[in-house]
Protein backbone atom coordinates (compact mmCIF):
# COMPACT_ATOMS: atom_id res chain seq x y z
CA UNK A 1 0.00 0.00 0.00
CA UNK A 2 1.58 3.24 -1.27
CA UNK A 3 1.88 5.60 1.83
CA UNK A 4 -1.00 8.81 1.41
CA UNK A 5 0.14 11.28 4.40
CA UNK A 6 3.75 12.50 5.78
CA UNK A 7 5.48 14.89 8.32
CA UNK A 8 7.80 16.83 7.69
CA UNK A 9 10.64 13.72 8.65
CA UNK A 10 8.76 12.03 6.29
CA UNK A 11 8.86 14.35 3.59
CA UNK A 12 12.57 15.34 3.70
CA UNK A 13 12.99 11.41 3.60
CA UNK A 14 10.98 10.31 0.74
CA UNK A 15 10.87 13.36 -1.34
CA UNK A 16 13.28 16.61 -2.53
CA UNK A 17 10.97 19.93 -2.09
CA UNK A 18 11.49 22.06 -5.21
CA UNK A 19 9.11 24.79 -4.35
CA UNK A 20 6.38 26.10 -2.86
CA UNK A 21 3.57 27.90 -2.27
CA UNK A 22 0.49 27.11 -0.16
CA UNK A 23 -0.93 25.03 0.19
CA UNK A 24 0.80 23.12 -2.35
CA UNK A 25 4.59 22.13 -2.29
CA UNK A 26 6.20 20.63 -5.45
CA UNK A 27 8.94 17.85 -5.37
CA UNK A 28 10.56 15.38 -6.61
CA UNK A 29 10.15 11.68 -4.98
CA UNK A 30 13.46 10.22 -4.67
CA UNK A 31 12.80 6.57 -5.08
CA UNK A 32 12.09 7.15 -8.87
CA UNK A 33 12.34 10.38 -9.68
CA UNK A 34 9.13 11.11 -10.58
CA UNK A 35 8.00 15.31 -10.09
CA UNK A 36 4.52 15.58 -8.53
CA UNK A 37 3.06 18.17 -5.61
CA UNK A 38 1.37 17.32 -2.52
CA UNK A 39 -0.96 19.82 -0.79
CA UNK A 40 -0.03 20.23 2.68
CA UNK A 41 -1.90 21.71 6.03
CA UNK A 42 -0.24 24.19 8.66
CA UNK A 43 -1.15 23.22 12.08
CA UNK A 44 -0.43 19.92 12.49
CA UNK A 45 1.96 19.87 9.73
CA UNK A 46 1.43 17.09 7.38
CA UNK A 47 1.74 16.39 3.80
CA UNK A 48 -1.32 14.60 1.60
CA UNK A 49 -2.65 13.73 -1.82
CA UNK A 50 0.60 13.12 -4.29
CA UNK A 51 -0.44 14.38 -7.86
CA UNK A 52 2.24 13.48 -10.20
CA UNK A 53 3.07 15.68 -13.46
Amino acid sequence: MEKTEWDTKELQKDFEVIGFQSPFVVVKRKSDNVLGSLQFDHNPRKYYNFVKD
